[in-house]
């Protein structure tokens, strides 16, 4: 199976459309530098973790915002959403500016737990058509982690869970890898251009 990229690519990206695994993230010519992430796959028999973690120069409340908030989210991530944040809520999404809530093509991540500002959990329950089969994507898991250092910063930490050794796992795999690494980059030049998330 092929992963479907056509018409998402030069749009805006996003990580917790990120999908880690479960968001859907593209790729882009420019994405962090590579020193500032952290990257390794795990592999346990014919499953594999895609855990990828990088700095971010925010208080670990102001990450959290960009991740949890309508207005946080769209500040870097895509130009709409719309969040429900509890146990079983969810995150819906849309690259396109008309953004119709329950629109087909939309991103839908329910939230399978979360601890403020420590943890998050989605998993994919609807992604554009043809990205990648049902299938695949209905064993996949994101786990956030928002990490506070004694500097101030905090550490992102996204384990994609639940990749096969078949070939749309191993491309998906190396497809986050990317997108990720980009969004990660989207996330570090927020702060660092404006220092706070919107309220």
């Amino acid at each position: 199976m092929s992963i479907n990229v056509k018409g998402l690519r030069n749009k805006p990206r996003n990580l917790v459309s990120a999908l880690a695994a479960s968001m859907l993230v593209t790729a882009s010519p420019a994405f962090a530098d590579e020193r500032d992430v952290e990257m390794e796959v795990i592999e346990e028999g014919d499953q594999k973790t895609l855990i990828q973690s990088v700095l971010i120069a925010a208080p670990v409340a102001d990450v959290w915002a960009a991740f949890t908030t309508e207005d946080g989210y769209t500040s870097w991530a895509v130009p709409n959403v719309r969040i429900d944040l509890r146990t079983g809520g969810m995150m819906e999404s849309n690259y396109s500016a008309d953004f119709v809530e329950g629109d087909p093509q939309n991103i839908k991540n329910q939230i399978i737990a979360y601890v403020p500002e420590r943890l998050l959990v989605l998993k994919n329950v609807q992604a554009p058509a043809g990205f990648a089969s049902r299938e695949t994507m209905d064993r996949l898991t994101s786990v956030f982690e928002f990490e506070a250092m004694s500097d101030g910063s905090t550490k992102v930490t996204i384990h994609g869970i639940g990749y096969g050794s078949d070939e749309e796992s191993l491309k998906l795999i190396e497809f986050f890898k990317i997108g990720n690494q980009w969004s990660f980059e989207q996330l570090q030049k927020l702060f660092a251009n404006e220092g706070t998330v919107p309220d």
